[in-house]
């Protein structure tokens, strides 16, 4: 988090965050649970999703700039991915002075 700026970025685990089906080379997020015991990690994941959209949207209504990464991506291209943060957070400072 940036309190400066009010810039609040969340890296999010793809497996744990919903992502994790097109990583794995799965056509849907219902085709990565089509194995015993898949409605437990399923409902779990799909709380966590929502828990994400909870806190985004109360973020944003405070007038927070929400951004969120997939840890694929910071694992990809991690220089990419702190030049999308730093850009951020520089424009909100320069917004607010």
């Amino acid at each position: 988090m940036f309190p400066g700026a009010r810039v609040a970025c969340f890296v999010d685990g793809d497996r744990w965050h919903g992502n994790g089906w097109r990583i794995r080379g799965f056509d849907s997020f219902e085709d990565e649970f089509a194995h015993r015991n898949s409605d437990f990690w399923k409902q779990k994941i799909i709380r966590n999703m929502a828990r994400d959209v909870e806190v985004t949207d109360k973020l944003q209504s405070d007038g927070w700039l929400v951004i969120r990464i997939w840890a694929s991506d910071v694992e990809a291209d991690p220089i990419a991915v702190a030049d999308k943060v730093e850009r951020s957070v520089l424009d909100r400072r320069a917004r607010t002075t």
